[in-house]
């Protein structure tokens, strides 16, 4: 019965929720013999009781007019219908379905949400590498790795980053004019006393990070990359 219907949906004063959400043409008045009298009860179709619970305040009540709103009325939009559940135990577990894929989604959202805000530092310090504008020695940077210079110079030549031309290792072209190097010039004094300049490479921090991709993909990690594996 209609009042019975909206007592369940929450509705404070059932007769007047009939008056209110459903319209004339979804709603019926018949007549009702209980025994010892007659009584004129409301009855409602199935558009009368979308009309209910789409109004009411219950959650239960929430979900199913999220379902409604979600799925079948944009379903509706797109195709020209909806295959609607045939009984109540199916239009209940299509309701069910229907939550599930929303909390699955609500729950890929904050994962999403957990992962960006992980990777916030992780950006924050590459970004504050990358505006760095000092240079590191090929030694230096090798040391990171535990290894030598000469051997840092043979993996990077092996991988076809750089040769090595009079007495300096030079990028090759297309890596060249990219930011990974610069050239230091550096006053030396030979054996017999002559003074003289000669130009060495160093890394920038973009040049760093370059190495670092090169040897991660050989397996070569960092030291402290090992001591925190």
């Amino acid at each position: 019965m209609g009042k019975d219907v909206a007592a369940a949906l929450g509705y404070s004063n059932p007769r007047d929720a009939l008056g209110a959400h459903v319209d004339d043409e979804d709603k019926a008045t018949v007549a009702i013999h209980d025994g010892s009298q007659n009584r004129n009860m409301t009855v409602i179709n199935e558009s009368g009781l979308y009309s209910l619970v789409l109004s009411s305040k219950l959650p239960g009540a929430k979900k199913f007019r999220r379902w409604v709103t979600s799925e079948v009325l944009p379903s509706i939009r797109k195709t020209g219908g909806y295959a609607l559940p045939k009984d109540y135990p199916s239009a209940l577990r299509a309701l069910a379905d229907s939550e599930e894929k929303r909390l699955a989604l609500a729950v890929e959202n904050e994962a999403q949400k957990q992962a960006i805000a992980d990777f916030q530092p992780i950006k924050q310090y590459v970004d504050t590498i990358l505006s760095s504008t000092r240079t590191l020695a090929t030694t230096q940077i090798a040391a990171d790795y535990d290894m030598s210079a000469r051997k840092l110079n043979k993996i990077l030549h092996e991988e076809g980053i750089q040769r090595y031309v009079n007495g300096q290792w030079i990028l090759y072209k297309q890596y060249m004019g990219k930011g990974y190097t610069k050239s230091k010039t550096i006053n030396i004094t030979h054996s017999d006393g002559r003074p003289d300049t000669v130009l060495n490479t160093e890394w920038t921090q973009k040049g760093r990070l370059l190495i670092h991709e090169i040897l991660t993909a050989r397996g070569i990690l960092a030291v402290m990359d090992r001591m925190a594996a």
